[in-house]
């Protein structure tokens, strides 16, 4: 798969995600607007009417069933950008619905488009939160427009009950609320977009990270030197594989078990922190160090090693690096040489004394 088709991969995954999110969001508001008008007809409010009431319940019926829909169809749909615009499409339609239903200038719930603009900005950016502010000033627009000609009278009064507002206040309302859809699609896109940013910036630094760890750890693990490091308490947090080798254990076996416990001869050339305290006599970190080492099986080798403190990213001391090298190959040709030389030179005496 190529670095555009994953890309492309992660972000309907994202979408989808989002749009779950927004039909679970959906279902909860459905739940509670049904209970609210539960309420509102057990205790008889007059001020509404059974019209409104029967209406509330419709769209309540309404938004389950899209909803059903939606997720029945969420399998099966591959454009999710175009499946996010008729969500929010039909949200807008909704709200404007429970507008009308619930007084038009006079409803309280002209704040649902802010929650459905917010959503668009957060599902499709700045792009989906304008478009959608655009439809809900639309919707919103018309729907005063049609409730000052008086094509249409809101279900939430009685006949007897409408109030006369004029024109003035029907436009300072619409511009009020229209500059608040727009302010409020322009914010939310910018956060949800600055939000998309540190995101893929994160995901970026988290993948070079794990390359460097990868790189990190290939190297311990490949290179035939051995590596082990030691808390405060000269316990054994790591080994490489080297040293399993060296030492004929294996990792469980070695792991929280102090150093002294298996290389024996090692420690008293250890220099930590803890060790040392106050004594300024102890001995500090060496390099270079020849000790013998008895394997698992029996086997004698001869290790070199060297040491440095291992600090935490604070510049804290938490316990020391060893690097071990098996040098029983080495010190065998080293004798094998001295052995020859010494031969050689016997060879030379002999031959001296001979000719003499």
């Amino acid at each position: 798969m190529s670095e555009l088709e994953q890309d492309s991969t992660e972000r309907n995954e994202e979408l989808l995600g989002k749009i779950k999110w927004l039909m679970v969001l959906r279902l909860l508001f459905a739940t509670f607007l049904l209970v609210a008008t539960v309420v509102v007809q057990a205790r008889a409010y007059p001020s509404f009417s059974n019209t409104s009431l029967a209406s509330l319940y419709i769209l309540t019926g309404v938004i389950y069933f899209l909803t059903l829909c939606y997720a029945l169809l969420l399998d099966r749909i591959k454009k999710y950008v175009l499946f996010s615009y008729v969500q929010l499409v039909f949200d807008v339609l909704f709200v404007t619905a429970l507008i009308y239903v619930t007084g038009g200038i006079e409803s309280i719930f002209s704040f649902m488009y802010i929650l459905t603009i917010i959503n668009a900005a957060i599902m499709l950016y700045r792009r989906g939160g304008l478009l959608i502010a655009s439809a809900s000033s639309i919707g919103y627009g018309s729907l005063l427009d049609l409730q000052y000609f008086g094509i249409i009278h809101p279900y939430y009064t009685r006949a007897s009950e409408l109030m006369t507002y004029t024109i003035g206040y029907y436009f300072y309302t619409l511009l009020m609320n229209i500059a608040a859809f727009y302010l409020v699609a322009f914010l939310s896109s910018y956060l949800a977009e600055e939000l998309r940013r540190s995101s893929v910036k994160l995901k970026a630094k988290q993948y070079d990270l794990d390359q460097l760890e990868l790189l990190n750890r290939n190297i311990v693990q490949s290179i035939n030197t051995g590596l082990i490091t030691l808390n405060n308490q000269l316990e054994i947090s790591y080994i490489n594989p080297a040293v399993e080798q060296i030492s004929g254990f294996g990792y469980r076996d070695l792991e929280g078990i102090h150093i002294g416990d298996i290389f024996p001869k090692i420690v008293p050339y250890l220099s930590i922190s803890d060790r040392r305290g106050d004594n300024d006599d102890m001995p500090q970190p060496q390099k270079g160090i020849d000790v013998d080492f008895d394997r698992r099986d029996g086997t004698r080798l001869h290790l070199g090693f060297s040491q440095s403190i291992l600090k935490d990213p604070g510049g804290d001391e938490i316990g020391l690096i060893l690097i071990l090298q098996d040098l029983t190959e080495f010190r065998q040709m080293q004798e094998q040489v001295r052995r020859m030389d010494r031969l050689a030179v016997a060879g030379e005496l002999a031959a001296g004394i001979a000719h003499e």
